[in-house]
């Protein structure tokens, strides 16, 4: 057996938007892309629809783990709902050494990126500056010119931040992107998508769900999915299984879910537009349903 030398940890109560493990896994895997510890074994070229590959089950736990050349990450969800992210070195290292001391380098920058996510650090260098910056502040109050130009700084960094996410966006691989970054993208682009809908096209088989949108479910099931503040465009859930799913402040827009069977499924805050629907949907007050085929005054 492997030893291991253990680095660091940290808790994790919400995962990103959307609230999901799978979305988690991705930002941590994309960040070690970025910053250049995961890297494809034939021609360096990493393709982030098979991020998922990377994470496999500890053999009887229910505990991920993802593999790094010299170091493994280990994610494991609390009782209190949260998750905590674990660093081992691969091999024994003396605690205080410079092989451990890199590792908790490349951990907290981790970390700070995880707990920072509007904000893309392109190098890891660039994450442990912000990191001492924060810790220098000086939190004594200060004058009102002071306020204002703190203030005028802020909003140029949003600006900035803002501006970063937006070409990184514009310049990623269609296929690849999340629900979030869909959306996005159809706003940067002012328009309705045309060709980009091919592109992002895709069937499911099995396994962890990386985006809805533009997914064919059909006659599939999915199970224990907590989905929270994304829109859901194009889906085709028709003859697939929900079970023990919520959905929370989703828009489902022409999604179809013609025989669709839902096994302990609650939608909340959530809509449904230009959708195809089973009367036997039902949702309460706080979900609306608009230009929907289905015959709505079943639907409570």
């Amino acid at each position: 057996m492997t030893e291991l030398t253990y680095i660091s940890a940290s808790q994790f109560s919400n995962l990103l938007t959307p609230n999901s493990v799978t979305f988690f896994k991705k930002c941590i895997v994309d960040t070690l892309v970025r910053w250049g510890y995961i890297y494809n074994s034939d021609n360096h070229v990493y393709d982030s629809l098979n991020f998922l590959e990377k994470w496999i089950k500890k053999e009887g736990t229910n505990i991920d783990l993802l593999y790094c050349n010299s170091f493994q990450f280990e994610l494991c969800k609390n009782e209190d709902g949260g998750y905590e992210l674990k660093m081992y070195a691969i091999g024994r290292y003396r605690r205080h050494g410079s092989s451990c001391d890199l590792y908790e380098h490349i951990f907290c920058s981790l970390e700070y990126q995880l707990k920072h996510p509007n904000i893309v650090f392109n190098k890891m260098d660039d994450a442990a500056q912000a990191i001492d910056l924060e810790n220098l502040i000086d939190f004594n109050k200060p004058d009102e010119d002071e306020d204002e130009d703190e203030d005028e700084a802020e909003d140029e960094e949003d600006d900035s931040v803002a501006s970063l996410e937006e070409e990184r966006i514009m310049s990623m691989p269609l296929r690849s992107m999340t629900d979030v970054q869909i959306e996005k993208f159809v706003e940067l682009i002012g328009r309705c998508p045309r060709d980009e809908c091919n592109e992002w096209s895709m069937d499911y088989t099995s396994g962890d769900i990386f985006r809805f949108s533009y997914v064919n479910f059909a006659n599939k099931t999915i199970e224990d999915q907590d989905v929270s503040n994304i829109t859901i465009t194009r889906a085709n859930f028709a003859g697939c299984t929900l079970r023990n799913c919520v959905f929370d402040h989703v828009h489902f827009d022409e999604c179809d879910f013609k025989s669709i069977i839902l096994e302990n499924v609650t939608f909340k805050n959530s809509s449904f537009t230009d959708c195809d629907i089973e009367p036997y949907m039902t949702f309460d007050n706080s979900c609306t349903v608009e230009n929907c085929c289905c015959d709505t005054e079943d639907i409570v």
